[in-house]
């Protein structure tokens, strides 16, 4: 139960990750570029278009070693 309870911790930081990621990153340049579009801002005020899983999927590439991905070293010290 303590290996589980730890791994809902450390998930849970993830979570908190992306969250921050999208809001702080992402949102913005999203209702930038559709502001844009016809309709865009209509879109906007409905609808989240959240890349960030795939863009922390990319930036995996530079750090190849799951362990010392940063946002991997951050969750396994706070879910501690």
């Amino acid at each position: 139960l303590p290996f589980l309870t730890r791994v809902v911790a450390h998930e849970r930081v993830h979570v908190l990750q992306e969250d921050y990621f999208y809001q702080t990153a992402l949102e913005p340049v999203e209702s930038w570029l559709l502001a844009k579009l016809p309709h865009g801002r209509t879109i906007d005020r409905y609808i989240d278009i959240n890349g960030s899983t795939e863009l922390l999927g990319l930036l995996s590439i530079f750090f190849p070693k799951h362990d010392d991905r940063p946002w991997e070293i951050e969750a396994i010290y706070l879910s501690r």
